[in-house]
């Protein structure tokens, strides 16, 4: 009686929760919709986890869902949609999914029109004929990119995108999780952003034939180590990427650069001055060893510019530490009086150990470690490499170049300089090792920031200072310090 009566207990309990068990995985089905573009709407069925999107010509508005929403599994662009861009805050108008299927009447897709999501899987469209540069520049975790063989523009081969005629290499998607890749022989140009933020790629062999690479065009691909650039190499430009142009009030490209440009106000309020808004084309690599080719006669700021110290915490990146510049390289290095320059190397961010200059080349000179100008009228910058307690600069040398000793060797502890100074450049002494610099003669200008944050204690200057910039002496290290008397009373009236 008792195993019956619990056996009765037992279906009454079951039949009891079964309407709440069926309830909680039944919920009801939404649907959200609304505009992406002029002309285009979309619309999400959360019972099908797919969103549509349908109209005609542009998407270019950010699709927003509720916050505790799911994101779609995949994203169907219908027929009439032709272009895809990104929003005016220069984010992707698209939204975090598995898999987007593109129309074939999408013909063109912009920069950024990607930027900011994850996305698996994009099928593309067979009538695409317009990829502009950094059209996939910010998609996270693409592993697969296809289209249908018809497309007379574009085609896949092993998931990475190229012109029809293979001289073109698109797009190598983030996803891909091989450690080398050989670029095909057939290539001559790497378009700009091709490889952008890959973290798995550690070595890339060039084509022979290579005749170009387009801006940053490895920009943050954290773990790549090794490149097969050599002086032969038949290219003229590492150029950075001017994403200048695509920034408006919101500035998009700020959170992938070093928070240190704005600590040493590198930071310009006009986009075409700011280093935030170029993309090195070896930024944030992990090369650090390379050839810089002889046809190349420039590189601009940011081509080796280092992760962020908040950034290195996350990615084990080793920034560069040892380069060679050919026979024509005719460049500025460290100078400028913008933050940014397109013709204006900047190594000062680097702890370089050792520069190599051809004998041919008629600007540069390394002596001891130190890296002059060819006349040695100019300091450029102490190198890592440079082991002994005590430097003597020859009174020849008139101007300290632009972080000359940001990057000083830790060894270092007394600078002395025995010629008349015509310029201490921006930063020239910022966050610099030693402990004491002497100059025998006169400065006409210290640059601004020139001793930000530095490890001086002990400034003497035997002649005149003529001229302090703005910022000069920014965020010391330590106030008790024994400065020259005008450098004193500048600092009691600037801080």
């Amino acid at each position: 009686m008792k195993k019956k009566f619990y056996s009765i207990i037992v279906t009454l309990l079951m039949l009891l929760f079964v309407p709440v068990t069926i309830q909680s995985t039944t919920a009801k089905a939404k649907t959200f919709s609304g505009k992406c573009g002029q002309n285009a709407s979309w619309s999400y069925d959360t019972k099908k986890y797919i969103l549509t999107i349908h109209g005609k010509g542009t998407v270019n508005q950010a699709i927003e869902l509720p916050p505790d929403e799911e994101y779609p599994d995949t994203i169907v662009i219908q027929k009439g949609i032709t272009s895809l861009k990104c929003t005016k805050d220069g984010i992707s108008p698209l939204l975090t999914c598995r898999v987007i299927e593109c129309p074939s009447s999408l013909t063109s897709i912009s920069f950024g029109a990607f930027n900011k999501i994850s996305v698996s899987e994009i099928y593309l469209s067979k009538n695409l004929k317009g990829i502009g540069n950094g059209a996939f520049f910010g998609i996270e975790n693409c592993e697969s990119i296809s289209m249908p063989k018809s497309n007379p523009y574009y085609c896949c081969k092993n998931n990475i995108l190229f012109s029809k005629d293979l001289k073109r290499l698109i797009y190598y998607p983030t996803g891909l999780e091989h450690k080398k890749y050989t670029i095909p022989q057939k290539v001559i140009k790497i378009m700009p952003l091709a490889f952008a933020q890959n973290t798995n790629l550690k070595e890339i062999v060039l084509p022979k034939n290579l005749r170009s690479i387009g801006g940053g065009a490895f920009f943050h691909c954290t773990r790549l180590q090794k490149i097969n650039l050599t002086a032969k190499t038949n290219i003229d430009a590492l150029p950075d990427f001017d994403a200048s142009k695509y920034i408006a009030k919101n500035n998009i490209i700020l959170d992938c650069h070093d928070e240190t440009l704005i600590k040493y106000l590198e930071y310009s309020s006009d986009p075409r001055k700011n280093r935030s808004c170029y993309l090195g084309v070896f930024e944030g690599t992990s090369i650090q060893k390379i050839t810089i080719p002889d046809k190349v006669t420039f590189l601009p700021s940011n081509t080796f510019l280092p992760l962020s110290a908040e950034d290195a915490d996350d990615i084990l990146t080793k920034p560069l530490q040892e380069i060679t510049l050919g026979k024509s390289f005719t460049g500025r290095i460290n100078t400028g009086g913008t933050p940014y320059s397109k013709k204006s190397l900047m190594l000062y961010d680097l702890p370089l150990k050792k520069v190599h200059i051809a004998k041919e080349n008629k600007k540069y000179i390394v002596k001891n470690n130190i890296l002059y100008s060819k006349n040695s009228k100019t300091l450029y910058q102490v190198l890592r490499s440079y082991n002994k307690d005590k430097l003597i600069i020859p009174a020849k040398v008139q101007r300290i170049a632009k972080g000359a000793f940001m990057n000083s060797p830790f060894s270092l502890e007394t600078i002395s300089i025995k010629g008349n100074l015509q310029s201490i450049d921006a930063f020239a002494f910022a966050d610099c090792k030693a402990s004491r610099l002497t100059v025998k003669k006169n400065i006409q200008t210290i640059g601004r920031a020139a001793f930000a944050s530095t490890n001086i204690e002990t400034f003497q200057c035997k002649g005149k200072i003529q001229t302090i910039k703005k910022d000069a002496f920014a965020a010391l290290k330590n106030q008790d310090v024994l400065y020259p008397k005008s450098v004193q009373n500048y600092i009691k009236k600037s801080y």
